[in-house]
């Protein structure tokens, strides 16, 4: 609602601004699905002097789209992150632990979401992720009904949280 309180932003088209303002006031939101894989890259610069071309020789890149969609079977429409790139964003970043997900070109990866800037200093967000984590300590120490209660009162407090209706089905709650 912000963006069309103000004139429309420096570089916008008119079609781009008119669009985001009709969406806006039919009360439509537009989400998307990133995903930030960090890693170690193996790219290599090829071809003649006349003609580079730089290339990325690994397949890091298909990591990357492969936490992008798996936001989908989480429900979030977020950025999803690696742990080794949450450890490198946890001082700027307000993120949420969601455990290990298995289907990443044969690779266990650790699962974390953004969910604000930590320099916003908005401590209800800080209290939610630091509840969400704890929740997700007990889901990972097999303690699965402390888990379920938690991701449920988690969910009352934002009944929109797709993930928190995912992992209370994952617990086997009804939700």
């Amino acid at each position: 609602t912000t963006l069309f309180r103000s004139p429309k932003p420096d570089g916008m088209s008119d079609d781009l601004y008119t669009a985001f303002f009709i969406l806006n006031h039919n009360g439509k939101k537009i989400s998307t699905r990133i995903g930030i894989y960090s890693s170690s890259v193996l790219a290599a610069c090829l071809g003649s002097e006349e003609k580079k071309s730089f290339r990325i020789a690994d397949d890091s890149w298909k990591k990357a789209i492969a936490l992008r969609d798996a936001a989908k079977k989480y429900g979030s429409s977020g950025i999803l992150l690696n742990g080794q790139c949450a450890d490198y964003l946890r001082d700027e970043c307000i993120i949420r632990r969601l455990g290990y997900f298995y289907d990443i070109h044969e690779e266990t990866v650790y699962l974390s979401e953004i969910l604000g800037d930590r320099q916003a200093d908005d401590e209800k967000l800080w209290n939610y992720a630091n509840y969400w984590n704890t929740a997700v300590d007990y889901m990972e120490k097999n303690e699965k009904s402390k888990a379920l209660l938690m991701f449920k009162k988690l969910s009352e407090g934002r009944p929109n949280d797709k993930v928190a209706r995912y992992f209370i089905n994952l617990l086997g709650g009804v939700e």
